[in-house]
């Protein structure tokens, strides 16, 4: 059963088998700022994945759902780094309803008391904006930190989307396709499986986490139906997959997830390739959006935001809310990843 919390009439639970999924999902459905990471399929990707635990709290009345957070704890490394590298992560949450400020405060404070239990710390990762509740945050020991997103609009109208693309990025594109390099949406189990393998040695080589495969193969069966769905995005030469970009939609949004591509045959220019045929595809499907999911911190150079600035999109700064609730050991963990990766530690 779940811990309850009342404020007059509200209540907080924190316990899946006390919150009716369809209310929750209906909840963010018809929220200004729903997305599909506050989902409650988002809770059994995790529950059902290995390393992941979901945290998720429901703010309601007696008439109502009023507020969602949906969170998950994980370990970044399995070695020992891993135990000082403990964090929280929230998704495009928490969704109140009408911005209630006493509504945000409970589940803030009930998050912390769960939360500040298992992680070291947490991030709020924002997919909307925040700034009228920016002190009510840092009330609650969330600050502020400046981090950038490039959203593209899929609605105006594909000649102008096609001239925001660079130059040099519509040359390799057109290059792409004289090379014999194709675009799909693959679908079944051994595709992803393809997709896995590319995105592992991308994650390898920068020296960075990568889910076990069980996270994606969730997130392909989790996600099949036509309010959300898990899309395999890929270039292919010869028959063989070459490049990829794992995808999410839901309502009017594309979520961006993971690419990369086998660096044997960056010659063919699947990177290239994979944008600009989402895109088309996104518009042909009526989404208004692509979301490419981060895009590093303002003013620190980044040669990933350099890549997605490429094919035009809006440079964006939602930022995320970040608590440390343990001061000590994420210090220690911050000069362990700097030793193991040679980056600053965020």
């Amino acid at each position: 059963m779940s811990d309850l919390i009342k404020s007059k009439d509200i209540v907080i639970v924190d316990s899946f088998e006390d919150v009716d999924p369809v209310r929750w999902e209906n909840f963010v459905i018809n929220h200004p700022g729903g997305n599909v990471f506050q989902l409650p399929q988002f809770y059994q990707v995790y529950k059902q994945s290995d390393l992941f635990d979901p945290v998720i709290l429901i703010a309601k009345n007696e008439k109502e759902i009023l507020g969602v957070l949906l969170a998950y704890v994980r370990k970044e490394f399995s070695s020992r780094l891993g135990d000082l590298t403990t964090r929280a992560i929230a998704i495009g949450g928490p969704l109140i309803k009408d911005n209630d400020g006493e509504v945000l405060k409970l589940i803030l404070d009930r998050y912390n008391e769960i939360v500040g239990k298992k992680a070291i710390y947490s991030q709020l990762r924002n997919l909307f904006c925040f700034e009228k509740q920016k002190e009510l945050f840092n009330n609650e020991g969330f600050i502020f930190d400046d981090h950038l997103d490039i959203h593209v609009d899929l609605t105006i109208p594909q000649e102008e989307l096609w001239s925001k693309v660079n130059s040099k990025a519509r040359n390799r594109y057109r290059c792409a396709a004289k090379k014999g390099t194709i675009f799909a949406i693959e679908d079944g189990e051994d595709a992803l499986k393809e997709c896995y393998n590319i995105l592992k040695e991308v994650y390898a080589r920068i020296k960075l986490p990568l889910p076990a495969f069980d996270y994606f193969l969730n997130l392909y069966k989790i996600f099949n139906s036509d309010k959300a769905k898990f899309i395999i995005f890929t270039a292919k030469y010869e028959g063989k997959i070459i490049g990829c970009l794992l995808a999410l939609s839901f309502k009017d949004t594309i979520y961006g997830l993971y690419n990369g591509a086998h660096t044997e045959y960056y010659d063919k220019e699947p990177n290239s390739l994979l944008p600009w045929e989402i895109f088309l595809y996104g518009k042909s499907k009526g989404f208004k959006k692509f979301d490419w999911m981060g895009a590093g911190k303002p003013g620190i150079p980044y040669s990933v935001r350099d890549y997605k600035l490429k094919f035009g999109g809006e440079l964006v700064n939602l930022g995320r809310f970040e608590n440390v609730h343990d001061q000590f050991r994420y210090n220690i963990g911050k000069v362990g990843l700097k030793i193991y990766k040679g980056v600053k530690y965020s």
